[in-house]
């Protein structure tokens, strides 16, 4: 039976500043390794877009959306499966949150997301569909969020910089009932690869990934 591997926590110099390597050397690194697909989940802040020098919100869009174009046309033209995440920070604390089932017109009917709390934010995720997880919630500085305000946790970050306690995050996963995932927390060369998921099915758009999700049909991958 074919496998199918996915990064689900990837940056782009583009649009993070915190990484290193532009969308389209990355996504060949990950092209080369065998992966099927990344999930570009470039930072987004209230400071990100207070930066931007564009009068518009559409305008800062596009901006936020350019790593993403790139790696997804490096993507298409060999053969993997570019999708559109974020890692949102909120106001309230420095916790990150990986996002998943978002798109170009979602972005634009919600200028106000970077200024929310992760309660608010649940309620318009919720009803929009997506998905939202906790990156590395046991790193130094991460503050404990309630279960319920969430649809997972990131139990395995293979970002090396970092101690993310991954033992720690699977162990809280297990015990409040939330499924985890796994993720590179790709930012500069020599982090590719170091983690992912595992399918049995192709994931080909954002409604696959949400289904793969939510059903669990995926292991954890750990290079």
């Amino acid at each position: 039976m074919k496998n199918y591997r996915y990064e689900l926590h990837f940056h782009t110099s583009e649009v993070s500043g915190c990484a290193k390597v532009p969308a389209a050397e990355a996504v060949l690194r990950y092209h080369r390794l065998g992966y099927a697909g990344v999930v570009v989940t470039d930072h987004y802040y209230q400071g990100l877009f207070a930066k931007m020098p564009y009068p518009t919100w559409p305008e800062k869009v596009s901006a936020y959306l350019s790593g993403f174009e790139r790696a997804r046309s490096v993507g298409e033209q060999n053969g993997m499966t570019v999708l559109l995440g974020m890692e949102i920070r909120f106001p309230e604390n420095n916790n990150d949150y990986l996002v998943y089932g978002i798109s170009r017109d979602f972005l634009l009917g919600q200028p106000e997301l970077q200024d929310l709390t992760l309660k608010t934010f649940q309620a318009v995720a919720r009803e929009h569909g997506l998905l939202v997880y906790q990156a590395h919630p046991f790193r130094n500085t991460m503050t404990v969020m309630h279960p319920h305000l969430l649809d997972g946790l990131e139990t395995v970050n293979g970002n090396p910089r970092h101690d993310a306690r991954n033992n720690i995050a699977a162990l809280w996963a297990s015990q409040h009932g939330l499924s985890g995932i796994a993720g590179s927390d790709f930012h500069q060369i020599g982090d590719e690869g170091l983690a992912g998921i595992d399918t049995t099915e192709p994931i080909r758009n954002n409604q696959d990934l949400l289904n793969i999700l939510k059903s669990q049909s995926y292991t954890l991958y750990t290079g």
